[in-house]
């Protein structure tokens, strides 16, 4: 425009004289520029603003979790133009909001990089996901094998150190229970009992441990006998014994009158008349016993 060309240029900081520039400002700045024609016409002043965004910026955060589950990392960026790109190593997980969300089983560090499609160089930050310590389950009570009906008391190794512990449940495979951190049972009926101890700890984490065959309980022998006649002959007061018990292998028998047998069914004679009381004591292989009285008149 104007008279025509050749132009000339002034531009406000003076350091150029052609119609376009390259500036590289480290904040928004203005620049204006006046054009003069060959008559020495000058124009109008035009102005354009050079807006230099924030620095790009980044910084994350890890979880504290129990092993086994998810943690969950955040990312917060700032600066540059705003279209934020999330990248998590290691695993490789993009995204545009910042969030990873991933199972855990150990503590470890990771990187996250965020870039904007504008500024040259990414911002780059690390958060660390920690597991919460659990501790290794141990009852400090040995395994009990016994008759019935016994009780046993089991307490956790941890004991000395429970601070670590907020709560303990115990439960047997016959579908006992008890909660604390010792537990007793009580069991008459054979057969063999598995363990399991589930604990709480302070930290929220669960952990569970089945002990297997932690109880067994003896079969229980049992007792029962009759005679042959009653009531005897005071001509010939003699006895014979018919043993029905079950489950022994030794038997101890007294008449009541001062005399034993360890016979399985013995026959005995008495000495004189009488109410006699018949006792049999039987004891099974593991140890077991029981016994029956009977009253009988000679």
């Amino acid at each position: 425009g104007g008279n025509g060309g050749p132009y000339s240029y002034s531009w406000n900081n003076g350091q150029f004289l052609t119609q376009n520039i390259t500036v590289n400002p480290t904040s928004s700045a203005s620049y204006s520029v006046i054009a003069t024609d060959s008559a020495g016409c000058s124009s109008t002043t035009s102005v354009s603003l050079v807006t230099v965004l924030p620095p790009l910026s980044i910084n994350a955060t890890g979880d504290s979790v129990c092993p086994g589950q998810f943690a969950t990392v955040v990312a917060l960026a700032s600066g540059g133009n705003g279209n934020y790109s999330f990248t998590l190593q290691p695993g490789n997980q993009q995204n545009n909001s910042g969030i990873f969300n991933f199972p855990v089983n150990t503590t470890q560090q990771y990187t996250i990089t965020v870039s904007d499609g504008c500024t040259v160089l990414p911002a780059v930050t690390n958060a660390t996901v920690s597991l919460f310590t659990i501790p290794l389950l141990s009852p400090v009570s040995p395994s009990y094998s016994a008759c019935p009906q016994f009780c046993g008391t089991v307490s956790d190794s941890l004991l000395s150190s429970s601070a670590q512990i907020s709560s303990w449940q115990w439960s047997l495979s016959n579908g006992m229970q008890s909660s604390g951190s010792a537990a007793q049972f009580c069991l008459n009926q054979s057969g063999s009992y598995d363990l399991t101890c589930s604990v709480v700890t302070v930290d929220g984490c669960t952990v569970s441990a089945v002990f297997n065959n932690y109880f067994t309980v003896f079969p229980m022998p049992n007792a029962a006998f009759s005679f042959v006649s009653a009531p005897l002959s005071t001509l010939d007061p003699v006895m014979q014994t018919i043993n029905l018990s079950s489950s022994a292998d030794t038997y101890y028998w007294n008449f009541g009158d001062s005399t034993i047998s360890t016979e399985y069914s013995p026959t005995h004679r008495f000495a004189r008349t009488g109410d006699y009381t018949i006792t049999l004591l039987m004891t099974s292989n593991l140890g077991c016993v029981d016994s029956l009285k009977r009253n009988q008149y000679i």
